[in-house]
């Protein structure tokens, strides 16, 4: 699972955007994070949690201000297990531009597919510099960079 298991031991808190949500929801097996408080942001008013098909899950929908959520989760959170950013490039984006991204875990999957959302959208301002933490490859030609944000350089 290349160390997939092991990090989502350490996450009480997964952050979706609708669109990711959705297509989780249409994967194939049990809803993967049952166990976990589970954010999902929207730009629909109309949107709720009871448009959500996941009964029994600790679900929050927010259509409001993303950066004000997140630093209330990290202020309630326990500074020893993560929130997960799991999809929505415009959510990301707008937490890395307000430095409520610490990490990123960039993982290269050795295929061309030609398409799909970008991995950060629209410009990046300003400008972010990463510290490599570690890295690994695997023999399936698999690649992963553990990057750590320098707040303090941009």
């Amino acid at each position: 699972d290349y160390g997939y298991a092991k990090f989502m031991k350490r996450v009480s808190t997964i952050l979706m955007g609708r669109k990711t949500y959705e297509s989780v929801l249409g994967f194939d097996c049990e809803y993967p994070y049952k166990d976990l408080e589970n954010v999902i942001f929207t730009q629909n008013p109309a949107y709720s949690a009871a448009h959500a098909k996941t009964e029994g899950v600790n679900l929050q929908v927010i259509c409001g201000n993303i950066v004000d959520e997140v630093k209330r989760l990290r202020l309630e959170g326990s500074p020893d297990t993560l929130i997960y950013a799991n999809g929505g490039g415009e959510i990301f984006r707008e937490l890395l531009h307000h430095n409520l991204i610490d990490e990123i875990i960039l993982t290269i999957h050795p295929s061309i597919q030609g398409g799909g959302p970008h991995l950060f959208p629209g410009p990046i301002v300003p400008p972010k510099t990463l510290q490599l933490i570690s890295h690994q490859a695997w023999p399936s030609g698999l690649i992963q960079l553990h990057y750590k944000l320098d707040h303090k350089l941009g």
